[in-house]
């Protein structure tokens, strides 16, 4: 490769330690700084690059542990950790408390839906309002208040359930229900009051023909 002679401006080989046209001594092209270059930058970057890596796993541990945490699955939560025998006693010992509540949780429901009694249900209700099983104890005791108002059969049993539960399953079930029993009454009534003026106009007749 040539080069230009920086004293006398004719090519010259870049090899060459002087110029044969002048004799000056020729400085030869240091690439020392480009390879200081090179090598820095693969630091930087693999420095770069091990941070990223630590920054995201260090996020998709805790996106886990909140996951874990609110899951609200007692197996999964002590599968995790069974897992991570590493993990800071602090949060160990917070998730083993979400376990056991969890647990007296799930007795307790347990025990109410075993028991088959509204009065069971309606203390764990109360209990345990923020519970995932709130809905179904609500759905359990609307049933029985309904069992309950059919096997009485009276307006102020099917009164009560409709004004215990307004948003009820057997609402409307409950308003024909007592809506029929309203036309029966009146139905008996009418035949009722066609009796006694029948009985009424008989004794009239009667007396007329005396």
């Amino acid at each position: 490769m040539l080069i230009k002679c920086p004293e006398c401006g004719n090519q010259v080989s870049d090899k060459a330690r002087k110029c044969p046209h002048c004799g000056i001594r020729l400085k030869k092209r240091s690439y020392a700084w480009v390879i200081f270059l090179l090598i820095l930058a693969v630091v930087v970057l693999c420095a770069g690059t091990y941070i990223y890596y630590q920054q995201s796993k260090q996020e998709r541990m805790q996106e886990r542990l909140e996951y874990v945490m609110n899951c609200g699955d007692v197996e999964e939560m002590q599968e995790y950790l069974d897992l991570n025998p590493e993990l800071p006693e602090v949060k160990r010992k917070a998730i083993e408390r979400k376990i056991a509540q969890l647990n007296i949780v799930q007795e307790a429901w347990n025990d109410a839906v075993g028991s088959e009694s509204r009065s069971a249900l309606v203390a764990f209700v109360r209990r345990f309002p923020d519970d995932a099983h709130v809905h179904e104890a609500n759905n359990m005791i609307d049933s029985l208040d309904w069992v309950t108002a059919k096997r009485a059969n009276t307006e102020d049993a099917y009164q009560t359930y409709m004004e215990h539960h307004s948003n009820g399953n057997f609402y409307y079930d409950a308003h024909n229900a007592m809506k029929k029993i309203r036309e029966e009454i009146e139905e008996a009534e009418r035949r009722s009051q066609a009796l006694s003026d029948s009985i009424d106009r008989y004794f009239e007749n009667e007396a007329d023909k005396d």
